[in-house]
């Protein structure tokens, strides 16, 4: 590990942010630029571990083509002293998970977060990178409401080898697709789809979609069965945002939202209305902290669970049959009175 107040190259090693088995980030002062970056650089323990180092020069080449407002920009990469390191903007807020741990967000809040973290997997997803681990500890919280995803570890670009046998689950378990649970070979960005629907039960109930004793159990729940619906767990809910919700995180991938921006103008539409100007919601909309109530583009209508048919379709069809029930029950009441 590196000690503070030392020099590596033309870093500066201000102190220590995070330290885990699978990596060490660093604050360091970039003394050509003058400015105060993160430094990431893998443990001691994995120098040797040719998987780990792959790994690590992925996520470089995957962060190095990444620019959004909503993603953690990348700066640089080099071998310096025998250590292969990466340095990013240095991100001055909170986590999303250390933010959810104080209370549960304003259903508004929440959405807003999510709109930019669907803005940010849409624009990866545009470059042919698949993220794999939507969560809330990948999500930043910056001061005057900017959300920037980050975490791109696991990220497999177009392209890239498959450094995962196939059978082997990968990514964080409370937000794993079926398709990731089962260790499919094509599993593709509809699982960050899926991982979004996870993350916004959460934000909307403040419960993860499966809970249960063993990690086991939660991976198998998300391949065999359905989560309680958010509005049960708070009432509070729109009913709109739910079937955003179902739709994100159902268990067959086509199902899903076609792409994240679709899911982001869905969130939208379900909060304020179908919007009068409607754009194509496969289209890069990058969101930098939008205001709470501003109107959005329209998304396509949800696609229902198991291929039912749209919420519109079920009210017409339920207003048809009462009709036929009601002219049925009046048939039967004129036939018995004439019978007496």
């Amino acid at each position: 590990m590196l000690q503070t107040e030392t020099r590596l190259g033309d870093y500066e090693i201000l102190d220590i942010v995070q330290s885990s088995r699978k990596e060490v980030v660093y604050r360091v002062r970039n003394r050509v630029a003058n400015r105060v970056e993160a430094m990431k650089v893998l443990p001691d323990s994995l120098e040797r571990d040719n998987e780990a180092r792959e790994r690590f020069f992925r996520e470089i080449k995957v962060l190095a083509r990444l620019v959004h407002p909503n993603i953690v920009a990348f700066h640089n990469a080099a071998e310096i002293g025998g250590k292969i390191v990466m340095t990013t903007e240095l991100l001055e807020g909170v986590t999303l998970a250390d933010r959810m741990e104080v209370t549960r967000l304003p259903v508004q809040e929440a959405c807003v977060i999510l709109q930019q973290v669907l803005a940010a997997l849409g624009h990866a997803h545009s470059q042919g990178v698949v993220h794999r681990e939507v969560t809330p500890d990948n999500v930043w919280l910056l001061p005057g409401g900017m959300a920037k995803l980050g975490g791109f570890a696991l990220a497999k670009g177009k392209g890239d080898l498959n450094l995962t046998q196939e059978g082997t689950s990968l990514g964080t378990v409370h937000y794993m697709a079926p398709e990731q649970v089962k260790g499919t070979s094509s599993v593709d960005f509809r699982a960050d789809i899926y991982a979004a629907g996870c993350l916004m039960y959460e934000l909307l109930t403040g419960k993860k979609p499966f809970e249960a004793k063993s990690q086991f159990d939660v991976m198998l729940a998300h391949v065999q069965r359905e989560a309680t619906p958010a509005v049960v767990v708070n009432p509070a809910i729109p009913a709109a945002l739910q079937m955003v919700i179902s739709t994100a995180m159902q268990k067959d991938p086509a199902h899903r939202y076609p792409n994240a921006y679709a899911m982001g103008t869905a969130i939208q539409e379900a909060l304020h209305g179908r919007p009068e100007k409607v754009r194509d919601a496969a289209a890069p909309a990058p969101v930098a902290a939008p205001p709470a109530a501003s109107p959005g583009p329209a998304a396509p209508e949800p696609v229902p669970a198991s291929g039912a048919p749209p919420p519109s379709a079920l009210v017409e069809g339920m207003v048809t049959y009462l009709a036929f029930a009601t002219l049925a029950a009046a048939i039967v009441w004129v036939v018995m009175f004439l019978a007496k």
